[in-house]
């Protein structure tokens, strides 16, 4: 999965904060780990837990690619599920959260070209030479 990172990055330490997984079907379909008030219905399937897993980890962090304007990062995720029983013929579901810390230098912004002092001017003084 390719995302969009904060310029600078050059590490992100993913976390996972919520994952389930279970036999039978969800509904609906597709949820958001992010809606609180979203609500889903388990339509159960009376089978023995096998194995399951859930993992997130980050691919690679690009180089910033500062030919766009404003310029752009990207990275690559892999998120994977897996639950399976003895056969591998039944039918589950995943439902997966995650968090992500991004590490780096954080860009300066520029400065700003109004407003700036005038760059200071040399004063060329000689020995027997008094500034009033």
């Amino acid at each position: 999965m390719n995302i969009d990172v904060p310029l600078g990055t050059q590490v992100i330490v993913p976390s996972p904060n919520r994952w389930c997984q279970g036999y039978g079907r969800i509904e609906p379909d597709m949820l958001d780990p992010l809606d609180d008030n979203q609500s889903a219905s388990w339509h159960s399937e009376d089978h023995n837990w096998g194995l399951g897993w859930f993992q997130i980890s980050a691919v690679d962090v690009n180089a910033p690619d500062f030919s766009q304007n404003p310029p752009k990062q990207t990275a690559q995720l892999r998120v994977a599920m897996f639950l399976s029983d003895d056969n591998s013929d039944d039918s589950w579901f995943g439902v997966a959260g995650y968090t992500l810390v991004f590490l780096g230098n954080a860009q300066r912004p520029p400065r700003p070209v109004s407003g700036q002092p005038a760059p200071a001017q040399r004063r060329m003084m000689w020995k027997a030479t008094k500034l009033r």
